[in-house]
């Protein structure tokens, strides 16, 4: 898809009093001034206040691999500041060829493709919605880590194990929506609450003192 160049070299402002929406763009030196804007599949090029993205997987290039541009309505892999959705726009399996930070994550329930981690670190600094979408595959070393300085939800989905999960942000995770069945649990900061064991145990509030650095 041909993207719609809005970025000037210099600072510039879109001022809406209502929603604010921006798809298939190039972005960059942008104020949203009044309403928050929300851009989907659009690069960000930098140096823009007050946006959030959204990146859609749409399968495009000719592999699987995550940065893989053509396989992002964006036409580029997103970046640290984006949420990502996979749905029916593709169901094309993907492959995380390296290390990954998002903003968010969800993968609907139209998504039945393999999210395949590798060996890779995927840390996500907000939500990450695993629950209804998508099957898993991944390496013994791989690892999902929460990394956000404010409160973050996973929701983990029943019956799939996920890889190791490491806890390093701040702002600790709420486990909710499903049974959680990992690999290697380590808590380096915050903490978790609310953890549902595979059988379905409820062990509760959990705060970082109460567990061991791993288990």
């Amino acid at each position: 898809n041909a993207l719609l160049s809005m970025n000037p070299t210099s600072a510039w402002t879109l001022a809406a009093t209502g929603s604010l929406t921006v798809s298939y763009a190039n972005l960059r030196n942008c104020n949203a001034s009044i309403s928050q804007g929300t851009a989907s599949n659009t690069a960000d090029q930098g140096s823009n206040t007050n946006w959030s993205y959204a990146m859609t997987w749409t399968g495009g290039g000719t592999d699987n691999n995550w940065f893989t541009g053509a396989n992002w309505g964006g036409g580029a892999a997103p970046t640290s500041t984006m949420s990502v959705l996979f749905d029916a726009t593709s169901v094309k399996n993907v492959y995380l060829d390296g290390n990954v930070t998002l903003k968010a994550i969800t993968l609907s329930p139209a998504y039945t493709g393999v999210f395949d981690f590798g060996s890779t670190n995927f840390a996500v600094t907000g939500t990450a919605d695993l629950r209804t979408g998508g099957t898993f595959a991944f390496s013994a070393s791989a690892q999902l880590e929460m990394a956000g300085t404010a409160a973050q939800t996973l929701y983990p989905k029943t019956g799939q194990g996920l890889p190791n999960l490491r806890q390093s942000g701040a702002g600790g995770t709420t486990l909710a929506g499903g049974s959680l069945s990992a690999g290697n649990l380590n808590i380096a900061a915050g903490s978790l609450s609310e953890i549902f064991l595979t059988d379905g145990f409820k062990l509760g509030k959990i705060p970082l003192l109460a567990l061991p650095q791993s288990m």
